[in-house]
């Protein structure tokens, strides 16, 4: 049994970028944002004209012309010449069906007949990939599922197994992506390069299109939607790369993810991370429902654990009923163990939380488990856990960044108790008369409830009187996506900006009013980068301002990107 050191060494330490010209580099051409900005009416809106619909700027990242190597790729019975670039990767995984457009199918529906077809279809895409679920035995996999947290858990697992590991290669999986879509597969704790990434790309997209082939599938048929295409890549990555150990996060819910096609003898363990109401459409509208979907990682003979220190015992008889079920040992991880751990860091309950469940899971893969390991864990191998807590970074939650000699703020909460604990965050940074803009997004679930829960959490969080009134706060409110549109998006004509409007509406209400300011400043945008010039504008007329942007991964994401933060460009 190999030796371990959980001390941590060099984790992603925290990045303060201070940025002067963040949205001039991006590599699609500035619109005028003087035009842009124009009032309306009393919100503000931002649409394109005719012409730049029909010829959008910067899309040329994305149009593969004159490759230095051009190959013969089928299409629908047909041949074509087509580049193998980098870019031409990404053209091609953006035509894939997208996971909102899935998980939008769900919603008013029976999803019963879907879900039960859903692992069946996921081992016949593996197979077409080249791949049998025995081969994934090859790794052992640390599988984790959960409401919040999940990233965060995997970030810690990640470390922490390359710390321990030995020589043993790590890979990990996560989602979503917020700059580069080669963050969701990382070897060693980084993203894979662009060259292992395309020359990956076309191998599985290749497999996949002579399956189609020789099964007489159309084009269309040729591929899975974006998820599932994602995880195939992943794994085989990690197979062509020859990891050793996978931290592996689920897309959504557990019981029929795409993920969920490991046998058990590929699982070294399956963690549950923090449970509460999330998409609901596709897991049920009570926590016990959703508890059920993420235990269906749950495999027979393998360690699973979660934390049921502030679980319901509805929650908790869920689990035990499900590990029951399918064989699995659970391992239930009592308050008491958190409390003694949170003595060493006592100021951020949440982060000591998942990184213990982390170094559970880790235990799990090299030591194993027992009812008395667990009652009696206290972090021994991390005596530095405050120091780890503070170095470790995960982008786009708990992000803090100086642009312009102002403060920015970013966490991608989009979940009742992750706003809350922005609330706190923002409660406990911003003070007196700072000017606060808000840059807000949800466009998946109730964004108006969402946004509503952060300006009534934040009250609760301090003495302060009249905290919002005393901010006088602007609130931009931008979908969230980049300034250029897609060919389906020119197609349908002007974004949707109806939640940016029913946000700007509530904001403006008598209700909103009431809770915020007399007078809120409000502007809406259908794309992140007036989005951020605007609050970059209004920060600099402010000696003292602070933004926050929150809602959504995707927002956060999208903002980091127009900022130039992060991994870089996604274009060569």
């Amino acid at each position: 049994m190999p030796s371990r050191s959980l001390t941590s060494s060099r984790v992603l330490a925290r990045r303060i970028v201070s940025s002067s010209h963040s949205c001039q580099n991006l590599r699609c051409a500035a619109l005028s944002r003087e035009a842009a900005r124009k009032p309306l009416h009393s919100s503000q809106h931002f649409r394109r004209t005719d012409s730049e619909k029909k010829h959008p700027t910067g899309n040329k990242s994305r149009q593969a012309t004159g490759s230095k190597e051009a190959v013969r790729h089928w299409s629908g019975g047909t041949r074509e010449a087509k580049g193998r670039t980098y870019s031409d990767a990404l053209e091609r995984l953006d035509s894939l069906t997208q996971n909102r457009d899935i998980t939008k199918a769900f919603d008013g529906k029976d999803s019963k007949a879907a879900n039960e077809a859903a692992i069946p279809e996921m081992v016949t895409w593996l197979q077409r990939a080249g791949y049998t679920t025995d081969q994934l035995s090859q790794m052992q996999h640390i599988h984790v599922a959960g409401t919040k947290g999940k990233g965060t858990v995997c970030a810690y697992a990640t470390r922490l197994l390359i710390n321990s590991a030995q020589g043993k290669r790590v890979g990990t999986y996560t989602s979503p992506h917020l700059v580069t879509v080669r963050e969701r597969i990382a070897l060693g704790g980084s993203p894979v390069s662009k060259q292992l990434f395309t020359e990956a790309f076309f191998e599985l997209w290749d497999r996949l299109g002579e399956a189609a082939q020789r099964e007489g599938l159309s084009e269309r048929s040729a591929r899975p939607f974006f998820f599932r295409f994602m995880t195939l890549l992943a794994w085989h990555i990690f197979i062509k790369e020859k990891v050793d150990v996978v931290v592996m996060e689920c897309g959504i819910g557990g019981e029929y993810d795409a993920t969920n096609i490991l046998p058990p003898a590929a699982v070294a363990t399956a963690l549950i991370t923090h449970l509460e109401l999330d998409h609901t459409a596709m897991l049920g509208n009570t926590v016990e429902s959703i508890a059920w979907h993420k235990s269906g990682i749950f495999k027979q003979g393998r360690p699973a654990i979660a934390y049921a220190g502030d679980m319901a015992e509805s929650v908790k008889n869920v689990l035990v009923q499900r590990a029951k079920d399918k064989g699995a040992n659970l391992y239930l991880v009592p308050k008491e163990v958190l409390d003694r751990v949170c003595e060493q860091s006592p100021d951020d309950v949440i982060a000591v939380k998942n990184h213990m469940l982390a170094d559970m899971a880790v235990i799990a893969q090299y030591q194993g488990l027992s009812t008395k390991s667990i009652s009696e864990y206290s972090n021994q191998g991390s005596e530095d856990l405050p120091q780890v807590l503070e170095k470790m970074h995960v982008l786009g939650r708990g992000e803090v960044l100086q642009v312009d000699g102002k403060t920015w703020y970013l966490d991608g909460a989009h979940t009742q108790d992750s706003i809350a604990n922005v609330a706190s965050w923002l409660a406990a940074n911003v003070f007196g008369n700072d000017k606060l803009i808000v840059v807000f997004n949800q466009q998946e679930r109730d964004a108006v409830k969402l946004l509503k829960h952060l300006v009534q959490s934040v009250e609760s969080y301090t003495d302060e009187p009249s905290w919002w009134t005393s901010k006088s706060p602007c609130f931009i409110f931008s979908r969230n996506e980049l300034l250029v549109q897609t060919s389906d998006e020119l197609e349908q004509g002007t974004r949707d900006l109806a939640v940016q409007e029913e946000l700007s509406r509530w904001v403006r209400s008598p209700a909103g009013v009431n809770l915020i300011s007399a007078k809120p400043q409000v502007t809406v945008f259908d794309n992140v980068n007036d989005a951020v010039a605007q609050a970059k504008e209004i920060a600099a007329g402010h000696s003292e301002a602070k933004v926050v942007v929150t809602g959504s991964m995707y927002l956060v994401g999208a903002v980091l990107k127009t900022l130039q933060r992060g991994a870089g460009d996604e274009t060569e």
